[in-house]
C-alpha cells in the first residue's frame, strides 16, 4: 500500500515525497495530541501545513499544468507567423477571451502570471510574430503590486523558464532541490498533443472562495511594493519601439465582488497616467450577469464568448480611429 502511494505522489504531484510523508507525520503527531488531550501546538509545522494543504490542492496533478504551458507554448509556435493581436496575462485572459470570435489572435493568458512574465513573453517572442499588430492585456485589481515568486504560487515560474526562458525575479529558485523536482516534471512531459490551437482553454477549475475573502487579498496585491509597473512601461517602450498598438482591459467581475471593489481610480491611478496605452472598461459592463461568471472574477465559456464579442467591437472602433 504505501509504496504504491509514494509511486502514485512521484508521478503526479509536483510536490517532493518527504514534503508529503513530512506533512502525514504531522497530521498523525496532532492526532495522537488531541487523543492524550495534551494542550499542545506546534506553531511551526502548523503553519506548514496549511501551507502545505494550499499547495497540494493547487498543484494535485503536476503533469495537467506542465501540459497546459507546453500546448500554449506550442500553439504560439504554431500559429506565430498569423497572429495580429496576442492576449496576455493570467488566467483573467485565459478564461475571458475567447479567442475563436477575433480571426487570427492567440490567447496567451497562462496561470498567474505577473507583468514581469508578460514583459518577457513578449521580447522573447516577437520577432517570429511577423504580423503582430496588438497586445491586449487584461488588467486585474492585484495586478500593480503582484509577483509571480513572491507568492505561494512560485513554483510556477520554474515552468515559465523551462518552456518560455522566463528569467526569475531572484536566485531563490535557481538551483534549488525544488526547482530540480519540478525541471524533471517538465522532461519528462512528452505529449505533442494540441487542444488549444488557438489558445483559449475551455475551464475545469473555479475558486469557491467567498468574495469578500478574494477582494482581500486581491487587494493587498495592489498596493504591496516594489510595485510591479515598472514591467508594463517597459512593455509599452518596447512596443512603441515595434509599432505595435497596448490595448489595456479592466475585465469585469460578479456583482458581489464588485460592491466591495474601491473607487475605479484609486484601484488603477499610475496606470491610467501612462502614455500610448488605449484603455478598455468592462468594469461595469451591463452585458454580462452573475451566471456568466464560474467565480467571483472568471468567466465561463459562455461569458467569455459576450466579452470577446464586445471586445472585438471596441478593438474595431480603435484601429478605426488611431
Amino acid at each position: 500500500m504505501i509504496p504504491k502511494l509514494i509511486d502514485y505522489m512521484s508521478s503526479n504531484l509536483i510536490v517532493p515525497v518527504e514534503v508529503f510523508i513530512r506533512w502525514m507525520l504531522f497530521r498523525i503527531l496532532n492526532k495522537v495530541f488531541k487523543t492524550l488531550r495534551l494542550k499542545c501546538e506546534v506553531t511551526k509545522f502548523g503553519t506548514f501545513e496549511k501551507k502545505l494543504q494550499r499547495l497540494l490542492l493547487e498543484l494535485n496533478a503536476s503533469r495537467a499544468f506542465v501540459d497546459y504551458v507546453r500546448q500554449k507554448k506550442d500553439g504560439l509556435n504554431e500559429n506565430s507567423q498569423h497572429i495580429k493581436t496576442l492576449v496576455l496575462r493570467g488566467s483573467t485572459a485565459d478564461y475571458s477571451f475567447f479567442s475563436p470570435v477575433i480571426e487570427n489572435s492567440y490567447n496567451l493568458g497562462l496561470t498567474s502570471t505577473d507583468l514581469h512574465t508578460c514583459y518577457y513573453l513578449y521580447v522573447n517572442n516577437k520577432d517570429k510574430l511577423v504580423d503582430l499588430d496588438t497586445i491586449v492585456l487584461f488588467f486585474g485589481v492585484f495586478v500593480p503590486g503582484y509577483s509571480l515568486q513572491l507568492t505561494s504560487e512560485k513554483w510556477r515560474a520554474v515552468v515559465y523558464r523551462y518552456y518560455f526562458d522566463i528569467p526569475y525575479v531572484n536566485s531563490e529558485l535557481e538551483g534549488s532541490r525544488y526547482e530540480k523536482y519540478i525541471l524533471s516534471k517538465c522532461k519528462k512531459n512528452k505529449n505533442t498533443e494540441l487542444k488549444y490551437e488557438d489558445g483559449y482553454v475551455y475551464p475545469i477549475f473555479f475558486h469557491a472562495y467567498s468574495a469578500e475573502r478574494r477582494i482581500k487579498g486581491h487587494l493587498r496585491e495592489n498596493k504591496r511594493q516594489p510595485s510591479q509597473l515598472l514591467w508594463l512601461n517597459k512593455l509599452s517602450d518596447e512596443l512603441g519601439k515595434d509599432g505595435r498598438k497596448f490595448v489595456i482591459v479592466f475585465p469585469p467581475y460578479r456583482s458581489d465582488y464588485k460592491k466591495l471593489l474601491p473607487n475605479f481610480e484609486e484601484l488603477y491611478s499610475e496606470v491610467l497616467l501612462m502614455k500610448n496605452i488605449h484603455f478598455i472598461d468592462f468594469t461595469n459592463s451591463d452585458f454580462l450577469d452573475d451566471s456568466d461568471f464560474g467565480d467571483t472574477e472568471h468567466l465561463k465559456p459562455e461569458g467569455a464568448q459576450k466579452l470577446t464579442v464586445r471586445l472585438k467591437q471596441q478593438l474595431e472602433e480603435f484601429h478605426l480611429n488611431d
